[in-house]
């Protein structure tokens, strides 16, 4: 059944459907939002707007390169060129319902470069979850830094950093992944050495505090506390509202979860009508980052297939 169901994914025709669905859908997200969008941006200087743009896109590219340690760890080629197409392209994947897609796209798109299938989905699974424990544990550090009525209530958030960081230890990790993998009934991936995790881990950190820093633009630009303060809340906030997303998988990138933990987080420190904005833009922001890095991808891909087709030598006619 399973190898069924694989290769009717592996169809020309149902990869072409599915990136023309992905395609739409993250359309959709940025066109049915268009006229708030456009309203909240008037009340934004657009250097602030470009820059919290430049941020999303770092915050993307941490998190590309962090898969792109993760995938050498376990032995793949890594070329840049070809890790943006897959990674690009696959992170549409996300636009979905269920969660799995982005990670189906990888193995797909990776095959086509020689890289295995099960190396590419397992580096793209590894990854999520990394990106889920950094984001929890950058979360989770924050309410130290808390405001005392905050850190009052839910100081006691603070201590899930330290099971969170046991799990990035990579005999810890490593051993996670191999339980993760047999339940599967998968093959398990070969182990992450310290120095690839340790640095798959501090791109995926440098990722959320990027991620934390666009939103605190945004919000500087709404009427935010311009203070260390509000820079060490909007960093928890954004990761926390991206750890929820993750784990609700039937949103289609956790769409209107992470929304949700945002307008409750940062109550009070923005009216009402600009917590709206805040949400709004910065999500908007992410499909522009996504959807410029699936361009690129896009582009590379195309480069790709003209380059082989002047370099390979004619078929001999037959006289």
């Amino acid at each position: 059944m399973l190898n069924r169901v694989l290769a009717f994914l592996r169809s020309p025709w149902v990869r072409a459907a599915f990136l023309l669905l992905v395609l739409g859908l993250a359309g959709w997200a940025l066109a049915t939002r268009w006229e708030q969008f456009t309203a909240a941006v008037v009340q934004l200087p657009p250097s602030l707007v470009v820059g919290a743009l430049v941020l999303t896109f770092v915050y993307v590219f941490c998190m590309m390169c962090a898969w792109r340690v993760l995938l050498a760890g376990m032995g793949a080629p890594t070329r840049l060129a070809d890790i943006t197409v897959i990674y690009g392209i696959g992170q549409l994947g996300k636009y979905l319902p269920g969660g799995v897609w982005n990670i189906l796209a990888a193995a797909e798109l990776g095959a086509d470069r020689q890289i295995p299938r099960r190396t590419s989905a397992a580096a793209m699974a590894t990854a999520t979850v990394m990106s889920l424990v950094t984001a929890l544990a950058v979360g989770c550090l924050t309410f130290i830094f808390a405001p005392s009525e905050l850190l009052q209530d839910w100081g006691w958030v603070a201590w899930f950093i330290i099971p969170f960081s046991i799990c990035l230890l990579p005999p810890v990790f490593n051993w996670l992944l191999r339980l993760a993998f047999r339940l599967a009934r998968m093959e398990p991936p070969q182990p992450i050495s310290w120095g690839k995790l340790g640095l798959a881990t501090l791109l995926s950190l440098a990722g959320w505090v990027a991620c934390g820093l666009q939103l605190f633009v945004v919000g500087v630009g709404l009427g935010i506390g311009l203070d260390l303060q509000s820079v060490i809340t909007t960093i928890g906030v954004g990761a926390l509202a991206w750890a929820a997303g993750l784990l609700f998988i039937p949103a289609p990138a956790g769409a209107g979860i992470r929304e949700g933990v945002i307008e409750i987080a940062l109550t009070g420190a923005l009216a009402p009508g600009a917590l709206g904005a805040l949400w709004l833009l910065t999500r908007v922001l992410f499909v522009l980052a996504d959807l410029g890095f699936a361009a690129l991808g896009f582009g590379i891909d195309r480069w790709q297939r003209r380059h082989r087709r002047r370099t390979e030598p004619a078929a001999p006619t037959i006289s």
